[in-house]
């Protein structure tokens, strides 16, 4: 199977965004709200560098690959994270890799 075969979309993820609330001493809350869930391929490269990280010094943990929704577009942060496979997942970054199915490709880093 190929990574735009959506037949091959068989985790569940679920994209979070942070919800910041103020108190009075200056302070606050964080909370994580849910922006959605999709079924996605994930592919786990385990520090696989390409030429993209060799020259930003990022390593990518994982590739995942979802169709496109809104949310994705309107919504999403550098602070979105990605809960799947029983991590947490930070966007190193992302692209549209098939305009015609509409799959996106999203370089992850475990957050430890």
């Amino acid at each position: 199977m190929t990574t735009t075969d959506i037949s091959s979309f068989d985790q569940r993820v679920r994209f979070e965004v942070p919800v910041r609330t103020p108190n009075q001493s200056g302070g606050g809350t964080e909370t994580w709200t849910t922006l959605l869930e999709c079924w996605a391929y994930i592919k786990q490269t385990f520090g696989e560098r390409g030429q993209e990280a060799a020259r930003t010094a990022i390593s990518r943990d994982a590739r995942l690959y979802c169709r496109f929704r809104m949310e994705l577009n309107d919504d999403m942060t550098t602070e979105t994270r990605i809960i799947a496979l029983d991590k947490f997942w930070r966007i190193q970054g992302y692209r549209l890799i098939d305009n015609k199915k509409h799959i996106y490709e999203f370089n992850l880093s475990a957050i430890e």
